[in-house]
């Protein structure tokens, strides 16, 4: 078996991804907190509502192609191929924000900011794409030394922009810029040296990847707007100071979800290849591997959190945030949940069983749709989380009824 498999692989990219991921979760975090501490709890709001449309879009901008590319070891598709479909779905993505923002009724400000941020999720579609290669190739070792690179060098263009400008739209831009100049400079770079045909570039069956790539990108956008829509409700109804209190909140939740995909990433194109080679019972037993590491994790991560998490939030934000503390506890479920359906798309994905990701994120989100308005009416911003949990596990429920279901006639 090849050796991408082994053990002494697995948890060497594991290790990579951790450092990497982690470099760059903490940078992010950095945006916001600063955003917050720098320009209170609106202009929170307004990166907050940024981010939400930008991070919905993204999975259009990369149709949520990474899962698939990674577990496409035969392969059907050409690395060219995957590349030159990254610049349809990104000007796709780019003129959808633009239709958003009209619709939108956000105010020229408000509006700026979010094209902007897109900009700059955009330079990350492409970072997927090449990080995707190197993936494939089995050197998540130099992934993870991108994320190092643009954990240093985007929170300081964007901090130090916002400190000289004090405004809000300079800092993204200055983010965007500074992830462009990483992407384009170092990982497109690495991806040339283990690509394998950048110089086909005519004749390619782009637009077959893209439709046999397509209920992905459904999955994706869906999976993604799931997250998103309740944080709109929350903006809508109760204003942008409530949704920069909640994303405030929420954010040291990502750790949890960054903390297992360290462990779910590094599996799937090991996981790809025993499927490919027919070895149904090591597949299985990674699989239970996984699953088990991460419930452990989250057995780990809940006390953690809640013996450390209010007090880091009154560290960081002070006790103007005390009184949406109360939040916390659920959003931590919420994200201990959401990485486990991470990792069941992810199995999926390399199982090929688009339709099983379809059918789970329609119920979820209209699960999600249905209940958002009127819980956020009732219990105030406990109810978006309420929301979301329910349809993750809805999400979850029909994913694992699926996937034991297939498992037993493999």
């Amino acid at each position: 078996m090849t050796s991408m498999v082994s053990s002494k692989g697995i948890a060497r990219d594991m290790a990579w991804n951790s450092i990497g991921n982690f470099s760059y979760l903490v940078s992010q975090w950095l945006l916001t907190y600063f955003v917050t501490l720098l320009g209170g709890f609106s202009a929170a709001g307004v990166f907050a509502i940024s981010m939400s449309i930008g991070s919905t879009l993204l999975s259009l901008s990369h149709f949520s192609m990474r899962n698939f590319q990674v577990s496409d070891v035969k392969p059907e598709f050409s690395d060219s191929c995957y590349l030159q479909s990254r610049h349809i779905t990104c000007a796709a993505s780019l003129l959808v924000c633009i239709a958003v923002i009209v619709s939108g009724g956000y105010d020229i400000y408000e509006s700026a900011s979010i094209l902007m941020y897109m900009v700059f999720r955009l330079t990350e579609a492409y970072a997927d794409v090449y990080q995707g290669i190197l993936q494939k190739n089995g050197h998540l070792d130099i992934v993870g030394v991108s994320f190092i690179v643009k954990a240093v060098v985007e929170p300081a263009a964007f901090i130090g922009a916002l400190v000289v400008s004090k405004d809000l739209i300079v800092a993204i831009l200055a983010l965007a810029i500074a992830s462009g100049l990483v992407v384009f400079g170092f990982d497109r770079k690495k991806a040339f040296q283990y690509s394998d045909g950048w110089k086909h570039g005519c004749g390619l069956p782009v637009w077959r990847l893209l439709r046999k790539s397509a209920p992905y990108a459904v999955y994706g956008f869906l999976i993604a707007a799931l997250g998103q829509y309740p944080r709109l409700v929350v903006d809508d109804l109760l204003g942008s100071n409530a949704l920069g209190s909640y994303a405030s909140i929420a954010m040291p939740v990502a750790i949890i979800q960054s903390c297992a995909n360290y462990i779910i990433v590094p599996i799937i194109t090991p996981l790809a290849l025993l499927f490919e080679h027919g070895d149904t019972k090591q597949f299985s037993l990674l699989v239970m591997k996984v699953a088990c590491a991460v419930l452990a994790l989250a057995v780990v991560a809940y006390p953690a959190a809640m013996w450390i998490g209010p007090f880091a939030l009154e560290l960081m934000f002070g006790a103007e945030i005390l009184p949406y503390v109360g939040l916390f506890p659920l959003l931590v479920v919420c994200g201990i949940v959401t990485a486990f359906v991470w990792f069941l798309a992810g199995v999926l994905t390399v199982l090929r069983q688009q339709g099983c990701l379809i059918v789970s994120v329609s119920f979820a989100m209209a699960v999600v749709v249905v209940s958002a308005a009127p819980l956020v009416s009732a219990i105030g911003m406990n109810g978006a989380t309420v929301s979301l949990l329910c349809g993750l596990i809805c999400f979850t429920v029909i994913s694992v009824v699926w996937l034991v279901l297939l498992l037993r006639k493999m």
